[in-house]
């Protein structure tokens, strides 16, 4: 359900333009004050923190594009208008909205800091954690006697479509679970201090 529905929740539109509330690759077409726009979006989000919106229109028109900025974002996003960084502001858990007279070929560079973290199972048991990264959640793979230290999973790398993380034995590959086949895999790990 929730991918058959990217279709109709990545735009949104407003009174005054258009909504971007989901990262994925897409077009969607809008009339604006009687003129056509199309916006296009082209990103490898969530594996990459970049997200470029590509604008193309028939005439210039003054209205708003919207960007959902996750609650989880961090202090590292950014966004940048024809190359310019934008010094509006971006508050996590809201929507930047950027009123312009927007024209054919305009650009927005859109990055999302997918910082690491860490959340417990439930407020009784704080030590059983599952490490996130921006809005995936990853999975120890192959791996089910590792036992981690919180740092040791707050220092994961990400190797592609993976993370490594040391443990006290060997690294360890984390993936979300789109990417995990035939693998074994855990979420939620005991951690020490």
């Amino acid at each position: 359900q929730v991918t058959a529905d990217y279709g109709i929740s990545s735009y949104f539109r407003s009174r005054d333009g258009v909504v971007v509330n989901l990262f994925v690759p897409s077009r969607v077409k809008f009339r604006q004050q009687g003129t056509e726009f199309a916006l296009e979006q082209q990103t490898r989000y969530p594996y990459s923190d970049e997200t470029t919106l590509r604008l193309t229109g028939e005439s210039p028109q003054t209205f708003t594009i919207a960007l959902r900025v996750p609650a989880w974002a961090g202090p590292g996003t950014s966004l940048s208008i024809n190359g310019r960084r934008w010094d509006g502001q971006l508050q996590p858990g809201t929507f930047a909205s950027v009123r312009r007279q927007w024209k054919s070929g305009d650009t927005l560079e859109f990055s999302i800091d997918r910082v690491q973290r860490l959340e417990a199972v439930d407020p009784q048991h704080p030590d059983t954690v599952a490490l996130l990264s921006g809005p995936l959640t990853l999975f120890a793979v192959n791996s089910p006697e590792s036992r981690f230290s919180r740092a040791q999973l707050l220092a994961a790398r990400q190797n592609g479509s993976s993370w490594n993380v040391n443990s006290a034995a060997a690294p360890v590959t984390f993936q979300a679970f789109p990417d995990i086949r035939h693998e074994d895999y855990r979420l939620y790990h005991d951690v020490s201090a």
